[in-house]
C-alpha cells in the first residue's frame, strides 16, 4: 500500500532505517518533507533542543481523522481471544462474550475504546510533500507571515522511522478491528477525506508515543520564509540558525506569482 512496507514490528532498528532509505530511493516519499510551523512561544525550541514534537492523534484538528467502519460480525470466540489478548481475564472475556450475543452494541463500546487507546499510543508528526501549498501557508503559517522546515530524511533516516504517505479518500477505511488490528495504522491512520488532498501529507508515527524527538541538525536542510513574514521575525530566525549550529541551512522565500494563484519559490541571499 502506497509502496510503503509497513510490516515492520520483526524489523531491526537498522533494517527499518534501511526501509525508509529505500522508500526514498524508489520514490515514493520524497527525499525532502516540509514541516510549516508559525512565529509562536514555541518555534525557538526547534533550533534550540534539536527537536520536534510528534502529537497523539486525538490533537488532531479533523474530528473525521482516523475514523473506520468496523465490519464486525465477531463470533463468540473471536471476541474473547481479543479480549485475552489485551489481558482480560478469560472469565471476563466470556462473560464480554456472552452480553454481546444479548447486546450487539456492546462490543461496538470496546472497539471505539480500543480504536481510542491504539491512535494514542503512537505519536504523530505531520508533514508535507510540498513547500508552496497556499492553504497550508495560510493556516498552518499564520496567513504566510511563518516558516516552513524542510527536513532532509536521507541525513537522518531514523528520525523518518515509520513513513506514513496520507491516502485521500471519500469514505472511512472498513476491516474488522478485533481480528485486524494492525490495520488501524496502515489504514486508518494513513485516511483522511478528499477535501485534504492538496495537504499531500507523510504521518511520521512513532509507536513509543508522544513527545518530543531529536533530529540530526544535518537534517534540516532548507527554511522557506512566507511571502508576509516580517523582517524582524526572519531576522530573529535566521539568528536561531547562526547561534545554534545551523549554518549550513539554505534559505528561501516565497513570492506569490505575477500570472496565476500559486506560490513561487526563490533563493534568500542574506548580505
Amino acid at each position: 500500500m502506497n509502496g510503503i512496507n509497513y510490516n515492520l514490528g520483526l524489523l531491526t532498528d537498522e533494517q527499518r532505517v534501511q526501509v525508509v532509505i529505500g522508500n526514498v530511493k524508489h520514490k515514493t516519499i520524497p527525499r525532502i518533507l516540509y514541516k510549516y510551523r508559525e512565529f509562536d512561544n514555541f518555534a525557538e525550541s526547534i533550533f534550540r533542543t534539536d527537536a520536534l514534537y510528534f502529537s497523539k492523534p486525538s490533537g488532531f484538528n479533523d474530528p473525521f481523522d482516523c475514523k473506520i467502519v468496523d465490519t464486525g460480525d465477531y463470533s463468540s470466540q473471536e471476541i474473547i481471544d481479543y479480549c485475552v489478548g489485551c489481558g482480560m481475564p478469560k472469565q471476563d472475556a466470556v462473560t464480554a462474550a456472552l452480553q454481546n450475543v444479548s447486546n450487539p452494541n456492546y462490543v461496538v463500546s470496546i472497539i471505539e475504546k480500543a480504536r481510542a487507546e491504539a491512535l494514542d499510543s503512537c505519536g504523530i508528526l505531520c508533514l508535507s510533500k510540498c513547500p508552496d501549498s497556499i492553504l497550508m501557508w495560510s493556516y498552518y503559517s499564520k496567513a504566510h507571515t511563518g516558516f516552513v522546515v524542510g527536513l532532509d530524511v536521507l541525513e537522518d533516516p531514523a528520525f523518518f522511522v515509520m513513513p506514513l504517505p496520507v491516502k485521500y479518500v471519500p469514505d472511512y477505511p472498513a476491516f474488522r478491528y478485533l481480528v485486524e488490528k494492525d490495520k488501524i495504522v496502515t489504514h486508518g491512520m494513513i485516511s483522511k477525506c478528499e477535501s485534504w488532498d492538496h495537504e499531500k501529507e507523510v504521518r511520521i508515527c512513532k509507536r513509543e508515543g508522544s513527545g518530543f524527538y531529536k533530529f540530526s541538525k544535518r537534517s534540516m536542510a532548507e527554511i522557506v520564509f512566507g511571502c508576509q513574514t516580517k523582517d524582524a521575525d526572519r531576522n530573529r530566525l535566521i539568528k536561531w540558525l547562526k547561534d545554534y549550529g545551523y549554518d549550513h541551512v539554505k534559505l528561501k522565500r516565497t513570492i506569490p506569482s505575477r500570472n496565476s494563484y500559486k506560490l513561487e519559490i526563490q533563493d534568500l541571499t542574506i548580505p
